[in-house]
């Protein structure tokens, strides 16, 4: 197995999850993610810790597949395609004390997730700029985005509760992510306003060029015409689901490493420069909407305010 996949299993068994002996891990992964999943094997196997895989086979329709699945496990790895993190099931495992990291593996140019410079990055140079904005944002409900393409948006989360995820997973109920983001989950029903995308679209890729999505009452109601619409809408068909139309979650990537390529939706979204808009379930997030899928789209250089307090200023956190 390569040598830069196992050095990013250990980066995560021994750094993110801190795995101590006789503890129980399940991996659970998409038959094409195998040598993901057994990397992470050998490298909890390293840490004395009993490991178990389990292969995702059915659709995202069936997550029964889930059910009692988490019984027993003191962390488990979720490895792909299809967000386990948003589930019901991830919640109430969470809720009884397991510790949940989803890696989703995407990546659009043949490397492994694991080989990524960007899973590098200092959790805890993460976790402290990231907890100035959540310490920012606890007395304030709304965001304002602009960017100088024209992106004009707001967002509202009255009620909602900000919080960091850097990739660490150690304490009993934790739910992590390979995202090194600020997030909270918005109002699903208050978005407003112009998205000029000129970042990237989640699992799909980088852009030809700026496209329009605009949205009404929290839901996307409009989406530019060109190659790059097509696919989104074609994308978003793909859950045959309404409710993934909904804005339900709203990002800033805190990860120096990452660069915003369409190469891989987590690295894109970690980008330091860039903040995202999730769509569909938010449930683990905090939220209340449940859906077939979630997806986010990203974009660059923004300027966030806070009530008329700057978050981040064409790309550069102020915070």
């Amino acid at each position: 197995m390569d040598d830069s996949i196992l050095a990013g299993a250990r980066i995560i068994v021994d750094q993110w999850l801190a795995l101590k002996p006789k503890e129980k891990l399940l991996v659970i992964y998409d038959e094409k993610y195998s040598s993901e999943a057994k990397a992470f094997r050998q490298e909890a196997e390293r840490a004395q810790a009993d490991v178990t895989l389990v292969r995702f086979t059915k659709p995202r329709r069936h997550r029964v597949e889930l059910e009692g699945l988490f019984d027993g496990a003191h962390a488990a790895i979720g490895v792909t395609d299809y967000s386990l993190l948003t589930t019901e099931f991830v919640l109430r495992a969470t809720k009884n004390g397991l510790r949940y990291l989803s890696f989703p593996p995407v990546t659009l140019d043949g490397r492994s997730i694991l080989s990524y410079d960007f899973i590098r990055e200092d959790s805890h140079w993460a976790q402290q700029k990231g907890q100035k904005i959540v310490e920012l944002l606890l007395s304030h409900q709304d965001l304002h985005v602009t960017t100088s393409i024209g992106t004009d948006l707001r967002f509202s989360f009255h009620g909602r509760t900000p919080r960091v995820l850097t990739g660490n997973c150690q304490q009993p109920g934790d739910v992590a992510s390979s995202s090194f983001e600020f997030f909270i989950p918005i109002e699903e029903d208050k978005t407003e306003g112009l998205l000029m995308l000129d970042g990237a679209i989640g699992q799909i890729g980088p852009l030809q060029q700026p496209l329009a999505v605009e949205y009404r009452q929290g839901k996307i109601c409009s989406i530019g015409s060109g190659p790059d619409g097509d696919r989104l809408r074609a994308y978003i068909a793909s859950f045959r689901d309404d409710h993934t139309l909904l804005a339900s979650e709203f990002g800033i990537g805190l990860n120096r490493l990452a660069k915003c390529l369409g190469r891989c939706y987590i690295e894109d979204e970690s980008a330091l420069t860039t903040c995202h808009i999730g769509h569909g379930r938010n449930l683990t997030l905090g939220g209340k909407l449940d859906a077939e899928g979630h997806y986010d789209l990203v974009m660059l250089n923004p300027t966030i305010t806070a009530n008329g307090n700057l978050v981040m200023r064409d790309g550069k956190l102020m915070v």
